[in-house]
């Protein structure tokens, strides 16, 4: 009893360093920030890889998911749709991981853990695989045969926390296809660490143009808002992007249209919740 005590403690421990060092981070490095998060996670309960991602709500009459696989994803989703994401494993591309996903969901039902997600939108939750199918139900599935075992992943624990009506952040850890499966005790563990980085899915969001932006920035707008968060001028922006001051000041003034800022304090005001 005693040891195991000693065991949380340190493990307690151990969270409030990942947060600490999470939040040392300044807003504009809010991607650094998170892959420290999601390294540290993968080490703390034996998971493989890591994924961060952003779900947002489209009503009827806002059709933002475009393309081919996308097109159902308003019905079968309840509304809910993945706009941004970043992986630890670098091979890993939004776009190509949604469109295998609903290659498959499409033919054969959306997966029971996706299901479970979006029937409880709006609250924090935490989800292992115990939680939505017996080892029977799910060794059949399509998921787990052809969508995760595609990717190496056996087990997979998600948690999600709401950040406003319409936006949702969820994270992923997956253990490999021989790995030992999650258990009660690693999801709450896990829930608690997500609970407790809030801003920093805030910030993520905002950087990646999930939270108050028309749509999603692309890679050098992402580049160009973390840079505008700091003292650096236009001019040496573009050196340090190997732009032209031109190219820089266009890329600024399109993310204030995202946004809809008046300018670089606007943009700051934002990042910064003010």
């Amino acid at each position: 009893m005693l040891a195991s005590r000693v065991d949380d403690a340190a493990r307690v421990c151990r969270l409030q360093s990942l947060w600490s060092e999470a939040a040392l981070r300044p807003v504009n490095e809010s991607t650094i920030a998170m892959r420290g998060v999601l390294e540290g996670l993968c080490t703390e309960l034996n998971a493989t890889d890591g994924s961060w991602l952003v779900m947002r709500r489209h009503s009827a009459h806002e059709p933002k998911v475009s393309g081919e696989n996308f097109s159902d994803v308003v019905e079968g989703m309840q509304g809910w749709s993945p706009v941004v994401a970043m992986y630890l494993n670098p091979d890993k591309v939004l776009r190509r991981v949604l469109e295998r996903w609903f290659m498959h969901a499409r033919r054969n039902g959306i997966d029971p853990m996706s299901k479970e997600v979006m029937k409880s939108a709006g609250r924090p939750r935490a989800y292992i695989r115990d939680d939505v199918a017996t080892d029977e139900e799910w060794a059949g599935h399509w998921m787990a045969r052809k969508f995760l075992n595609y990717y190496g992943v056996g087990e997979r624990m998600v948690s999600v926390i709401p950040l406003a009506d319409d936006c949702e952040c969820v994270v992923l850890l997956d253990r490999p296809v021989d790995g030992d499966r999650f258990t009660v005790e690693d999801k709450h563990f896990f829930f608690m660490a997500i609970s407790g980085l809030r801003s920093l899915h805030r910030n993520l969001s905002i950087e990646r143009g999930a939270m108050f932006a028309k749509k999603p920035l692309s890679r050098r707008e992402r580049e160009t808002y973390c840079h505008l968060l700091t003292s650096m001028s236009e001019a040496e922006i573009a050196e340090r992007m190997g732009l032209s001051s031109h190219t820089v000041h266009d890329y600024a003034r399109k993310l204030y249209r995202k946004f809809n800022v008046k300018g670089r304090v606007g943009l700051m005001a934002l990042a910064h919740g003010c």
